[in-house]
């Protein structure tokens, strides 16, 4: 019984063979030398969210240490105000860090785009807020 092959099944065999065996090799190298490999990059939103969920997750399990918490608004009778800034409380925080994984847990379960309506709407609330606050993530 013959097999039915295309006339070009040679070059099709040698033009993807590094696919399964160059790639892998020197995404291993580059996970060893640099601790990531260029497939991050090809959708480095996801790999950055994927990064920062579990850790930002730890830190608001974490027991309170004393940490003051700030934003760069003071409120004053008239409202709130940009300047000087004051102390969050814990439950503050824990509103703010709940909001922001929220939505990173939608991107991560969507397994990242694409996003529309209410998860979009969820995702800019939580990005704005991660913005707003990347300086106070430290314990």
């Amino acid at each position: 019984m013959d097999l039915l092959l295309p006339d070009n099944f040679k070059v099709i065999i040698a033009a993807t063979w590094w696919k399964y065996v160059e790639r892998p090799v020197r995404f291993w190298w580059q996970r060893r030398t640099r601790g990531f490999d260029e497939s991050e990059l090809w959708s480095l939103d996801c790999a950055v969210i994927e990064f920062v969920y579990p850790r930002l997750k730890a830190l608001r399990e974490l027991p309170p240490a004393g940490t003051a918490f700030h934003r760069t608004e003071v409120i004053t009778e008239e409202g709130p105000e940009k300047g000087y800034p004051r102390p969050l409380t814990r439950e503050e925080w824990d509103a703010i860090l709940a909001e922001i994984l929220v939505g990173f847990k939608i991107v991560l379960d969507e397994d990242c785009y694409p996003l529309i309506g209410d998860q979009h709407a969820q995702l800019e609330r939580s990005m704005d807020l991660f913005r707003e606050y990347f300086f106070a993530f430290w314990d």
